[in-house]
């Protein structure tokens, strides 16, 4: 099991590095792979304690414009989905802070550094323990999924078939990050 993001995992597939790939959607159509949408996957906009005040209304994203924000870095799946998203709203948005990993996002707007997008599985224990909040927004942001990535020419290894199997079973409605 190896940790890489979406273009990167992508691109193993089609090499033939890795078998499976499992990935934050959604995926650009592409006649050489096979993709699974497994469970949805629902961004929300969360804030740290120092932005308390926002709890109180929901904004729309144009209003947002102005604070600072942390993301994933450009050319993964999650920020050109995010960029899609804001510009489908009229609004421009540009990083404070661009990082490699989701789970950077919660640690920098928990220690204030901004305003951030994150798959709410991911930060359901920091809203109830009161490290962040959840900003509302008046857009609605589009649901996506995570996705099973492989091959659509070669069958998967037995080991990777197994892995899958056992994936399509799971319950991700309770997951925690």
């Amino acid at each position: 099991v190896s940790d890489y993001n979406t273009p990167v995992a992508i691109e193993k597939v089609k090499a033939g590095v890795i078998d499976l790939a499992i990935v934050a959607g959604p995926i650009r159509p592409d006649d050489s792979l096979a993709v699974k949408n497994m469970c949805p996957l629902q961004d929300v906009l969360i804030a740290g304690p120092q932005y308390a005040g926002m709890k109180n209304r929901s904004y729309h994203l144009a209003e947002l414009s102005e604070y600072p924000f942390v993301a994933l870095e450009q050319g993964t799946a999650t920020a050109s989905f995010l960029e899609a998203f804001f510009l489908q709203n009229g609004v421009s948005i540009t990083p404070k802070l661009e990082l490699a990993a989701t789970s950077l996002i919660l640690s920098m707007v928990e220690h204030n550094l901004g305003l951030g997008f994150i798959p709410d599985v991911f930060v359901k224990d920091a809203i109830e323990a009161g490290k962040v909040f959840r900003v509302q927004l008046i857009e609605e942001i589009p649901e996506r999924y995570i996705c099973a990535v492989t091959e659509s020419v070669f069958p998967l290894s037995i080991a990777a078939q197994a892995f899958y199997d056992t994936l399509k079973e799971t319950d991700f409605t309770d997951f925690r990050y």
